[in-house]
């Protein structure tokens, strides 16, 4: 399989989220039942992901949610609170960092 390196890509954003925000955002999130085990077990998966790109050879990028302005960034584009707006935040927040052309 090919790595996040080998595809060019340089930097990969990542929705981060500091440990006071974390219950206000997971009660705006649609997937809300996938943080149920709190902050420590979520920060402890995402950092093994970001030290996966690491490994990889990509730059990761903490992309934080702020739970104020989340819900109506992801109403701005049409897409949900769960898995899918965090995804598109932490793209969105790479781009702004390093263009979307990054080979």
């Amino acid at each position: 399989m090919a790595t996040l390196g080998e595809h060019g890509a340089r930097a990969v954003g990542i929705a981060w989220m500091r440990e006071e925000d974390y219950p206000a955002l997971v009660a705006i999130f649609e997937d809300s039942d996938m943080f149920t085990d709190g902050w420590a077990a979520w920060n402890k998966r995402a950092e093994a992901i970001e030290d996966q790109m690491k490994g990889q050879g990509v730059i990761p990028l903490r992309a934080y949610l702020d739970p104020d302005t989340f819900p109506a960034w992801c109403a701005a584009r049409g897409v949900n609170t769960g898995r899918e707006g965090r995804s598109l935040f932490g793209i969105e927040f790479a781009d702004e960092q390093y263009g979307r052309n990054q080979s």
